[in-house]
């Protein structure tokens, strides 16, 4: 599992969200309150499978971190 302290702009922050040992994708700790995430009803345990259609399986933190900031953008 990978883990950091960065914030991004969906009201997720980086170490609210670590690598599912079982599917290799991307799995939602925490969303914070009052934020994007929360709103669009991400809670904990979700998996994303994608960010702007690019798979998350095997995507290392980092590569996805800037694949959600460049949708944001």
């Amino acid at each position: 599992m990978e883990s950091r302290g960065k914030s991004i702009g969906v009201g997720l922050i980086d170490f609210s969200v670590e690598t599912d040992e079982k599917t290799k994708e991307l799995k939602v700790v925490t969303a914070l309150a009052n934020t994007p995430a929360e709103r669009a009803g991400l809670q904990a345990q979700d998996i994303i499978q994608a960010i702007n259609k690019v798979p998350t399986k095997n995507l290392s933190h980092n590569a996805a971190m800037k694949l959600v900031r460049l949708v944001l953008a």
